[in-house]
């Protein structure tokens, strides 16, 4: 049954021509928003659409009766558009607009078409990729339902140039880096980066420099004589967070709650990201470490502890594991981040012939500053934490023995800092 809404909308459509369509629910292909979430870009989608002023849009309320009355199981089965054709003609609408959101590598893209019932064929289709933030997706609807209007022109129909003029030019030399960034000025595709123009003198000029995964640069420029823009464009978010850091350094000074201390070098193999999950396949660390050393052969006067002579010596600290972790960004563009991770592997203490090793847990907290380069550095602070220490209540007269129990697996502080390169 057609609702008291949609007899007024229909009404006016016949009075003023413009034709009824029906938006349906956004379909989520991606699982990243919440129900309510993709319900308030649905009423979003359909409020944008109104605003062209070009179609009158079936309130959803109606929308969703409609599907009851057709005994949907829920109002996700009508995704399909053979069913949203079924129930537009159920509306008496003469356009229905199936939207879909897929996710395209490390961005989302807001997929819309427009079908006319009474030519049974696609009058429009468009798109727009961002990110996958509701933030973003809300850029990417505005963008689609401008694409919509019958008004709107497509990207590959760039806008007529304006008319030519008689007063003065000068010329405009832009780069950036990147290089082969697109340039539109005035709303015209004018070639990559980097590019030199010859646009009118004494006249503002809008200047954006665009390029995949890397934040829009706009200005508006009234030239006075020749000038040059050199253009540093900024990753996105999502892009930042995308990237992997194939090999990394951290220089560590380290302290025992022993009484041991040392420095070192963590090197990372793989840190690869999904998103703000993090994981570094292979990290290994070397370093040496000064603490006590113990001597079962000496005087009898200069017996120290279990019949040991105290002194100190050089040890050499190894460990082999691996890495997973989470980044949380403090900026809009995540150039920013804190990343903590728990680290697992074998930690090992080596003095001459006398060994000691346990499987450890490492935590680390860190501050990354990642920047639009290939190189990222911080600071951070790490434990080792030996899961398994040995028992020491028998303990033996060996040295090793000795190195064992009262050091040989200590937990340990290490303050860092990480160094990394992207691809």
């Amino acid at each position: 049954m057609i609702g008291p809404a949609l007899l007024l909308a229909l009404t006016a459509a016949q009075a003023d021509a413009r034709p009824v369509v029906a938006v349906f629910p956004i379909q989520d292909s991606t699982g990243r928003l919440a129900p309510n979430a993709a319900t308030q870009l649905t009423d979003y989608l359909g409020v944008k659409i109104t605003e062209g002023g070009a179609y009158l849009v079936v309130p959803r309320k109606d929308i969703e009766s409609a599907i009851a009355a057709a005994k949907a199981d829920s109002y996700q089965a009508c995704y399909d558009q053979a069913c949203q054709i079924e129930i537009g003609k159920e509306l008496a609408a003469q356009k229905i607009v199936h939207t879909q959101i897929v996710q395209v590598g490390d961005q989302c893209a807001v997929t819309t078409t427009l079908y006319d019932l009474r030519i049974a064929a696609t009058d429009k289709a468009t798109s727009a990729k961002g990110g996958c933030t509701e933030n973003d997706l809300v850029a990417s609807i505005e963008a689609v339902a401008k694409q919509l209007s019958p008004d709107a022109v497509t990207a590959t129909a760039p806008p007529p140039p304006p008319p030519p003029t008689d007063g003065p030019k000068f010329g405009l030399r832009l780069t950036s880096d990147p290089e082969g960034a697109e340039v539109i000025v005035d709303g015209r595709f004018v070639g990559k980066t980097p590019a030199r123009l010859s646009v009118d003198a004494d006249r503002p000029h809008r200047v954006t420099i665009q390029h995949d995964g890397y934040v829009d640069y706009s200005e508006e420029l009234t030239l006075t004589r020749d000038e040059q823009r050199n253009v540093d464009l900024r990753l996105t978010r999502a892009s930042r967070a995308g990237r992997d850091e194939w090999f990394g350094l951290s220089l560590a000074g380290t302290l025992t709650f022993g009484g041991s201390g040392g420095a070192g070098v963590w090197a990372r193999i793989a840190n690869l990201h999904f998103g703000d999950f993090a994981w570094t396949v292979v990290e290994g660390y070397m370093g040496f470490m000064t603490g006590p050393d113990y001597d079962v052969y000496c005087p009898t006067n200069e017996f120290g502890p279990r019949g040991f002579c105290e002194g100190s010596s050089d040890f050499l600290a190894l460990f082999l594991g691996t890495r997973p972790g989470w980044t949380f960004a403090l900026d809009e563009d995540g150039e920013h981040a804190i990343e903590a991770s728990l680290g697992a592997g074998l930690y090992a203490l080596t003095e001459g012939n006398d060994e000691s090793s346990s499987f450890t847990l490492s935590p680390s907290i860190r501050y990354l500053r990642r920047g639009d380069s290939a190189f990222v550095y911080g600071a951070g602070l790490r434990m080792l934490i030996p899961v398994a220490t040995p028992d020491c209540d028998e303990a033996g007269n060996t040295v090793g023995e000795y190195l064992a129990c009262e050091y040989g697996n200590p937990m340990t502080l290490q303050l860092e800092i990480p160094l990394g390169w992207y691809l």
